[in-house]
Order: structure tokens, then sequence, then C-alpha cells
């Protein structure tokens, strides 16, 4: 199953998401070609309880994105096919599990701009054949 994710840096003592001092944020454009696989997104504002050290962000927050999507307090969000998609670290998107056979072909761009106002960029190109 896909979980929920964001992209604040992995920098706790556990390898977790750093939410109250991460050294950068980041930016993203997304363009998506293929519609068997598709990324979908939780739009609004919520605030949640952050685990402890030693437990599994993702885990745990994951599961609750979800249902505030189903509930609608979150609003869900399906990139749509060739189209860009902006998004910052902080925003909860989650790959969808392949319907049908096809292809992905999934580009993201990304601009990382750590505490010393410095910009990096960096691109993520992910194809998946599903036959």
């Amino acid at each position: 199953m896909m979980t929920f994710h964001e992209n604040v840096p992995q920098e706790r003592s556990d390898k977790q998401p750093e939410y109250f001092t991460p050294s950068y944020r980041s930016e993203h454009c997304l363009a998506l070609f293929g519609t068997c696989s598709l990324t979908k997104f939780a739009l609004g504002k919520q605030q949640f309880k952050i685990p402890p050290v030693g437990q599994k962000i993702y885990k745990t927050l994951s599961p609750i994105v979800d249902e505030m999507t189903k509930d609608k307090r979150l609003m869900a969000f399906t990139a749509p096919e060739k189209q860009l998609v902006f998004f910052d670290d902080r925003s909860w998107h989650k790959g969808v599990e392949a319907t049908k056979t096809g292809f992905r072909f999934f580009i993201r761009a990304t601009v990382i701009v750590n505490s010393q106002q410095k910009i990096k960029l960096g691109t993520t190109l992910t194809c998946t054949c599903l036959l």
C-alpha cells in the first residue's frame, strides 16, 4: 500500500523528518504522463501531533491523512496528466497503485534552499512500465 508522505528533510536522530528545525526547505514541480498510476495530494491545513523519536512518522500519520481525505477535512486532489503541478516540502502526497496496464512517466524538478539561502537544483526522473 502506498503511503502519504511529504518531503521534509529526514534529519532527526532516528532518520525521520525534522519538522521544527529543518536545514533546508524545498519546492517541487512534477509532470506526469500515463494514467495507469497517478499521484494523489491531500490539500488543506491541518495540525498533526508529531510522533516522538523512535516512532515511524509516515506509518503513524499516513492513515490519519488518508482518513482526513475520506471525511473531507482535507481535499483529495489527483495530479492531472500532462500538466505541471507545483508543491512544497510540506505537501502530503502519495503514488496511487496501478489500476491497469500501461506506463507512468514521472518527472520532478526540485529547488532546495538551505539555511544560508544557497539554492541547489535537482531532478528526479522515474519511468515505470506496467505490463
